[in-house]
């Protein structure tokens, strides 16, 4: 049955001339990392599949809750990418106080680790271009 007069198939079709249907959009899931922090934090506990959707649906509203958060932040400041500090700040908006704390520190640590990888790789390359130099000057001698 179609409602409001939308086709299931799309206007490209395959060469005898049947329509093909269009991909559902993949739905986010959080699932597998809900189980994977619950073996680490209780290795012998399991979770039920229906607690385990509630855990997912909790996860994708509170992230929703944050990026909304962050969006309207960098609007306000009329700009259109969200920095870390918008991120920071929709984190304390919109998590009890603790939880924001640990996410904010936890936040910070893997974005200073990016930077220093981003340094370190940065700084091959550059030693790698010397090197490379050095080398050719080495064979006009």
């Amino acid at each position: 049955m179609l409602h409001n007069n939308i086709s299931p198939f799309s206007t490209t079709s395959h060469q005898n001339g049947t329509p093909t249907r269009k991909k559902e959009p993949r739905k986010v899931s959080y699932k597998l990392y809900v189980r994977r922090v619950l073996k680490e934090v209780h290795p012998g506990k399991e979770i039920s599949m229906r607690a385990l959707n509630i855990m997912n649906s909790f996860v994708i509203d509170a992230l929703d809750r944050i990026a909304t958060e962050a969006t309207r932040m960098a609007h306000y400041d009329r700009r259109k990418t969200v920095t870390l500090r918008d991120m920071e700040f929709s984190c304390r908006l919109c998590l009890p106080d603790i939880m924001a704390k640990h996410a904010n520190q936890k936040a910070q640590k893997t974005v200073t680790k990016f930077y220093a990888a981003k340094v370190r790789d940065r700084m091959r390359r550059t030693e790698m271009r010397r090197g490379g130099f050095a080398m050719m000057q080495m064979a006009a001698m």
